[in-house]
């Protein structure tokens, strides 16, 4: 899909509807957490770009297992939100870095 949307105008439009929709529950997601708005933003577009280089080198490449990804889609997370995120979406208490 990706490829094929540099050549087909409906293509790009519908990816770009997914990346601007996976941003921004990205963006909701660290605003729960307790990132600023500033930092949220930046985290959001971070961890989109991390979600489709892991989804090329585990269903493209074939070079990281599901575990793997995983693994580290999750440490991107904790170090972007001082390994509090989890228990901040259930506190509400803002602890984003």
């Amino acid at each position: 899909m990706w490829s094929t949307s540099a050549h087909d105008a409906n293509v790009r439009r519908l990816c770009g509807i997914f990346s601007r929709r996976l941003q921004s529950d990205f963006i909701h997601d660290f605003r729960e957490a307790g990132c600023d708005p500033t930092l949220a933003r930046i985290h959001a577009v971070q961890t989109l770009g991390l979600v489709h280089g892991l989804w090329i080198e585990h269903r493209v490449s074939e070079t990281l297992s599901l575990d793997e990804v995983l693994g580290i889609f999750h440490a991107a997370i904790d170090n972007a939100t001082g390994q509090h995120w989890r228990q901040a979406l259930s506190e509400r208490t803002p602890r984003c870095r």
